[in-house]
């Protein structure tokens, strides 16, 4: 699992919806660069969003299938 950025904004508007938003300012990304990136060459952000999610269904019901 992974953990939570505190610079990604969640809301959720209802038990079944979720709004993500990762706006960091110039200062966090500059930060999260010193952090992340290759020592030689600091040229801003680079790496993947991931959303990791789950979904209440009835065992009974079939298969989930995401594309």
């Amino acid at each position: 699992m992974f953990a939570v950025n505190p610079l990604a904004k969640i809301e959720r508007p209802s038990s079944t919806e979720a709004q993500i938003w990762f706006s960091p300012s110039v200062e966090e990304q500059r930060e999260l660069t010193k952090k992340l990136a290759d020592k030689k060459e600091q040229v801003g952000l680079r790496g993947q969003f991931i959303v990791e999610y789950d979904v209440d269904r009835d065992p009974q019901a079939g298969e989930v299938l995401v594309s």
